[in-house]
């Protein structure tokens, strides 16, 4: 069995002097500006997004030493990678930031922000820190992910409000990274796994895009006003102070799925 799936992606520097961000969907680190196939899934493939934090250069290196760390470690399992797999992935993940920052005497680290989707249209979800993944289709639009900001876990537990939330600063603060010395943060690692409907696309970016555009305005970009992601970078670049941006746009245009089935949690 397998699935045919349109993929686009896309990072911009925004308005500051270096690109922190790093994509890789399987094998491949993107490089390019941008990148676009329709392909049929077979197995597993990997969509990850990074958001390099900790000042010039050291959020850079951060983010890339993750994508390195992970292409390398999927590149050795010839068979399915199982969540003990990604998980052991973002520990060494973890220390190697830790360890790089610590010998440089300097504060950092990254998001992580991870889809893994197999040809049953299943799709298994792992983040850290604020990164958010998103689930849409022609009905609705569903975070699928965990905000890790003070903000965010603010908001899980009542403490304020949708709209406070909307404009609070303290989305700037976050609670999980990985480059974590403490290795606290593998401790809040998310995970859940889902099953995708035909039709449906999957939404993975950095909050250089998220913190200008509400869920509802990229939902009403891509489907009320039937545009692709260039035009939510397009929107956000309109921004006197923009940060990095990058996202990945996953749709899954057909295969062995009910068209009427729902996203449903598994676990």
């Amino acid at each position: 069995m397998s699935i045919k799936v349109k993929i686009t992606a896309v990072t911009d520097i925004g308005k500051r002097k270096e690109n922190q961000d790093r994509i890789a969907i399987d094998n491949i680190i993107l490089e390019s500006h941008q990148y676009f196939v329709e392909k049929e899934i077979f197995g597993q493939t990997f969509f990850l997004v990074l958001d390099g934090m900790g000042g010039e250069q050291y959020g850079a290196v951060a983010s890339q030493l993750a994508v390195e760390e992970f292409v390398r470690c999927t590149k050795k399992y010839s068979i399915i990678v199982t969540k003990e797999m990604i998980l052991e992935m973002l520990k060494n993940i973890n220390n190697k930031i830790s360890d790089f920052l610590r010998s440089n005497y300097a504060e950092g680290g990254t998001t992580f922000s991870l889809v893994v989707l197999n040809e049953m249209g299943y799709i298994e979800v792992y983040n850290v820190g604020d990164s958010p993944i998103i689930y849409m289709d022609e009905k609705s639009a569903t975070v699928l992910s965990e905000d890790q900001s003070l903000a965010g876990m603010k908001l899980q537990y009542g403490m304020i409000t949708e709209a406070e939330y909307a404009i609070s600063k303290e989305k700037n603060i976050l609670m999980a990274y990985l480059g974590d010395p403490t290795n606290k943060s593998l401790q809040k690692i998310y995970y859940n796994s889902y099953r995708c409907r035909q039709g449906g696309r999957i939404i993975i970016c950095t909050d250089g895009i998220t913190d200008v555009l509400s869920i509802q305005e990229i939902y009403k970009i891509l489907y009320d006003e039937q545009k692709d992601i260039t035009e939510l970078i397009n929107q956000v670049k309109k921004e006197p102070e923009c940060d990095n941006m990058s996202i990945i746009d996953i749709v899954i245009q057909g295969g062995g799925l009910d068209e009427d089935s729902d996203v449903q949690t598994e676990s």
